[in-house]
């Protein structure tokens, strides 16, 4: 198992118009000791069907998918891992 060095936490809420060019920024950072967690929180749009898309190209994505909350609330849902 690789030791996480740097994680980033992207909240996500109808996000579809900005994620793709916001994933493929993360996605192209060459340190293999990220993770990338983005936390879906309960949007409407395609939002959480491009997330999952981008997790199954690059494994240092987690998609975490909850009800609406606010970014206070995904932030918290990861540091207790929901």
């Amino acid at each position: 198992m690789v030791n996480i060095d740097v994680s980033v936490i992207v909240p996500v809420y109808n996000g579809e118009k900005y994620l793709k060019k916001c994933l493929d920024s993360l996605n192209k950072q060459t340190l293999e000791t990220i993770e990338i967690i983005c936390i879906n929180d309960g949007s409407t749009d395609k939002s959480l069907e491009i997330l999952n898309d981008y997790a199954k190209k690059d494994s240092r994505i987690k998609v975490i998918s909850k009800e609406n909350g606010g970014s206070w609330l995904c932030k918290k849902c990861w540091i207790g891992k929901c």
